[in-house]
C-alpha cells in the first residue's frame, strides 16, 4: 500500500511539475512580447497622441475656450478635457489658431462651421490610428489575464501539492489521505506559485475611445458650431 501510494504520488507529482511549468514559460513568454510591444506602441504612437491633443487644442479654439460648447463636445465624443492641453504639438497648435483667427481677419460663420469639420475629421483619422494599436494592446492583455486566471481557477496546486504531502507523511492515516480540503500550507504555496498577468496598457498609454463617425456626428457638429460661432467671433 505505502509503495503504491509513493508511486502514485509521483506520477501526481510529476503531472503537476509538467503542467505547471509548461504554462509558466507558456505565460512568461507571451507575457515578455507584450511588455516588449507595449514599449514599442508607447514610443510609436507618441506622434499620433501628440497629433490628437493638437486638434483637440483646435477644436477648443474652434468652440471657444472653458465655454460649455466645448464641455459639451468632450461629453458628446467621450474625450478627457486634459488631452487638449499637453504637449507642445497642441500648445502651438493652440497659440497659432490665436494669432491666425483671433487677429483682424473676419471669418463668417459658414468657414468657421467648415473649420470645425475639418478639425473632427483630422481628430477622428488620428484617434483611429490610435485606437487600432491600443484596443489590440488591450485585448492580447485581457487574453493573458484570463488565461492566467482559468489556469489557478482549475489548477490549485497548494492544496494537490500538500495534499500529496499528506500521502508522504509517515504518520499519515487513510483518512488523511482521503480529506483533500486545503491544509495549512496551501494558501502560502498558491502565492508562491502564482503567476501574475503583465501590466494593463493604461500604465503605460492613455486609453482613449473611438469618436463618432464625422457623417454621425455631422448634425451634433453643425450645432455645436452654431452655438459657439457667436463666442468665438467676439474673441
Amino acid at each position: 500500500m505505502d509503495n503504491l501510494a509513493n508511486i502514485l504520488a509521483l506520477e501526481i507529482k510529476q503531472e503537476i511539475a509538467t503542467r505547471y511549468f509548461s504554462f509558466r514559460k507558456k505565460a512568461e513568454t507571451e507575457s515578455e512580447e507584450y511588455k516588449k510591444q507595449l514599449d514599442q506602441a508607447k514610443i510609436s504612437l507618441q506622434p499620433t497622441l501628440d497629433t490628437i491633443a493638437g486638434e483637440l487644442a483646435t477644436m477648443k479654439v474652434l468652440l471657444v475656450p472653458d465655454s460649455v460648447v466645448y464641455l459639451d463636445f468632450l461629453t458628446f465624443t467621450r474625450l478627457p478635457q486634459s488631452l487638449g492641453e499637453q504637449g507642445d504639438e497642441g500648445q502651438s497648435t493652440e497659440k497659432k489658431l490665436n494669432h491666425l483667427i483671433f487677429g483682424p481677419i473676419f471669418i463668417k460663420k459658414h468657414k468657421h462651421k467648415k473649420l470645425v469639420f475639418s478639425t473632427y475629421q483630422a481628430l477622428e483619422t488620428a484617434l483611429a490610428k490610435y485606437c487600432e494599436e491600443q484596443n489590440r494592446l488591450v485585448k492580447w492583455h485581457n487574453s493573458l489575464e484570463k488565461e492566467i486566471d482559468h489556469f489557478f481557477r482549475n489548477n490549485d496546486i497548494g492544496s494537490i501539492l500538500d495534499f500529496l504531502r499528506q500521502m508522504n507523511s509517515p504518520d499519515g492515516t487513510r483518512s488523511t489521505i482521503l480529506d483533500t480540503s486545503p491544509g495549512p500550507g496551501s494558501d502560502k504555496l498558491n502565492r508562491e506559485l502564482r503567476i501574475f498577468p503583465p501590466p494593463p496598457v493604461s500604465a503605460e498609454l492613455v486609453i482613449l475611445p473611438l469618436i463618432p463617425h464625422f457623417k454621425n456626428a455631422k448634425p451634433t457638429l453643425k450645432q455645436l458650431a452654431l452655438r459657439a460661432f457667436p463666442g468665438y467671433q467676439a474673441n
